[in-house]
């Protein structure tokens, strides 16, 4: 029996898909950056790869399993995230809007 916290098997399915949708950058889940601020960061998914023109890139997703509407607020904590760790792209994936 494995001790999963809440959203953990929802975090697997968004690692999943974004899997599939990065096939050439390599994910991690649950990762930890150290941000511009000196703060260690918890990020849902990280994925590092380098596009077609070998320029490296870094991107940032969080995955909140929730039954209701995603606040603004939220929106605009992944904007302080993706700036602290500089990451290039961030994205919010829901259950519910």
């Amino acid at each position: 029996m494995t001790n999963l916290r809440p959203g953990d098997e929802f975090e697997q399915l968004v690692a999943d898909t974004f899997r599939e949708l990065w096939p050439c950058q390599s994910l991690i889940p649950d990762d930890k950056v150290l941000g511009k601020s000196g703060v260690r960061r918890q990020i849902d998914l990280s994925a590092r790869g380098t596009t077609a023109l070998g320029l490296d890139v870094f991107k940032i997703v969080e995955a909140k399993d929730w039954n209701q509407r995603i606040p603004i607020g939220e929106i605009e904590k992944l904007h302080g995230l993706l700036d602290d760790v500089q990451a290039d792209e961030a994205a919010m994936v829901a259950g519910q809007g």
